[in-house]
């Protein structure tokens, strides 16, 4: 009788150390399908803006200060959400003062009052860029997909999301 108690706590001590581990096995936030649709939607509110970004700066002004109010909102959403760092650096990469972001582009839009077609098109393209890994970083938490940096980061792998099946070790 004794026997079978230990082989009893053995078995229970080793769920117990499973359940442990799959629980603090998760290294990434949770998929949330408004955060990536929402991504898209701003990704091409802000392509669409660049684009006009050719008409004097003040015609479109107050279309700039909404679109970046919905990043800094978008920003404030991902920094609400647990082990959700890498779409938190994105978004700093949008909307931070370095060049290359949006906002930085709408300021040079600002300063100059209208910008010329190949600045448009080469911002429009490293821009969309940062938006479409922002979108990766969100869809791979799904997918568990890789997400290559535009800015040339080693890329992010996201942890294997829970409901995934696990890859037979051949």
């Amino acid at each position: 009788m004794t026997n079978t108690f230990g082989v009893r706590r053995v078995w229970l001590a080793q769920v117990a150390v499973l359940f442990l581990l799959v629980g603090c096995g998760t290294t990434t936030a949770p998929f949330d399908q408004t955060a990536q649709l929402n991504a898209q939607q701003l990704k091409a509110q802000t392509l669409a803006l660049i684009d006009r970004s050719g008409n004097k700066f003040t015609a479109s002004q107050n279309d700039v200060t909404a679109l970046v109010a919905k990043y800094d909102a978008a920003a404030s959403a991902a920094v609400s959400v647990e082990k959700n760092e890498p779409v938190i650096q994105a978004w700093g990469i949008i909307r931070g003062p370095q060049s290359g972001s949006a906002v930085e582009y709408f300021n040079t839009w600002k300063q100059r009052g209208a910008m010329r077609p190949a600045i448009r098109a080469e911002k429009k393209a490293q821009i969309g860029r940062h938006f479409d890994y922002l979108i990766c970083l969100e869809s791979a938490k799904q997918s568990g997909t890789a997400c290559i940096n535009p800015l040339g980061a080693v890329p992010t792998a996201p942890a294997i999301p829970a409901d995934a099946p696990a890859e037979d070790p051949q």
